[in-house]
């Protein structure tokens, strides 16, 4: 397989094992390849804002050391980053250059969620799961961080690969084929869950909804009712990068506790698929809580709206 020529290839890289913090030569990188900085030459570094921050408060955790670094022979792809506990940082930032590239051992983090790991080996790489400590890696693959995260390109390799590699082991349960429409229920996440959620299952109902609980399934098992899904309702998080396998059409409400939640990450994933994606953020400040009247309008407008295209259809 031809290497993307975003990809760094680095020889005798140093990285700590905690959140995959390369150095290698007079060169950091945080992120991946997001953050780089370069020792040597300070002044061709950013001298505030994000890339500032990030770099800055990283430092003062320390630099890779050779001295107390163990040595790992061969060539390795790096898949370790702070965010690599999120679904939606699996999916987004490493699954595409893994697709991409030459097939390496992938290091991990030892805190990674152990479903992730799963995922990762039926997709068919191998991986390597690293503790804290620091290591020096002979030869290693330093992913890309583009902007924007997601483009045409990059949303048909991964749905190509997911639906030719993944989707044919999972067969259809009767719930995945009698049901269309979901709520994808966050109730069992600290952050951006409806602290009302159980107020507005009776409307979700009425409307032909069902809940899903991503934490009950697994990932593939995910993918493959997603794959079938015609509606979809869920507040703002990691488990809507799912959408991506959706098929065309597919009415998607993302609830948001302010507009500008995950920086609009969602709104560049569902450009570049022909999803009938809307944004919902509550009036209400402080708790994150949806109006029933308001889920109930949205649900009514939806359900007038396919009426009329079917009289169209059948005029």
């Amino acid at each position: 397989m031809h290497q993307p020529s975003d990809l760094l290839l680095l020889e005798d890289a140093l990285i700590d094992g905690r959140d995959g913090f390369v150095c290698c030569g007079n060169h950091l990188w945080h992120h991946f390849q997001r953050f780089p900085w370069d020792l040597k030459r300070p002044e061709a570094n950013p001298a505030y804002g994000e890339h500032f921050r990030q770099i800055r408060s990283r430092i003062t955790q320390g630099i890779p050391e050779r001295k107390s670094a163990k040595y790992l022979r061969g060539e390795y792809h790096l898949g370790i980053s702070p965010h690599m506990d999120s679904y939606y940082h699996l999916i987004t930032d490493l699954l595409p250059h893994l697709i991409r590239s030459d097939r390496r051992p992938v290091l991990v983090p030892q805190w990674m969620p152990e479903p992730f790991k799963a995922f990762l080996q039926t997709c068919g790489f191998e991986t390597k799961v690293l503790g804290e400590g620091i290591f020096q890696v002979e030869h290693l693959q330093l992913p890309a961080m583009p902007v924007p995260a997601w483009n045409l390109e990059k949303f048909q390799q991964v749905q190509d690969f997911i639906r030719k590699h993944l989707l044919k082991h999972e067969k259809k349960s009767p719930a995945s084929e009698k049901w269309k429409r979901f709520f994808l229920s966050r109730r069992h996440v600290r952050r951006r869950h409806l602290v009302n959620e159980e107020e507005l299952i009776p409307i979700l109902e009425k409307h032909r909804f069902r809940v899903l609980v991503p934490e009950e399934r697994s990932i593939f098992k995910q993918i493959a009712l997603f794959s079938q899904i015609t509606h979809l309702i869920t507040p703002h998080g990691a488990g809507l990068v799912n959408g991506i396998f959706c098929p065309k059409e597919t009415r998607i409400l993302e609830i948001r506790p302010i507009i500008s939640s995950g920086d609009f990450c969602f709104d560049a994933l569902f450009d570049c698929g022909n999803f009938r994606h809307e944004v919902l953020v509550p009036k209400k400040r402080g708790l994150f809580l949806l109006e029933p009247e308001l889920l109930e309008n949205i649900l009514m407008r939806w359900d007038q709206e396919e009426r009329q295209t079917v009289e169209e259809a059948c005029a």
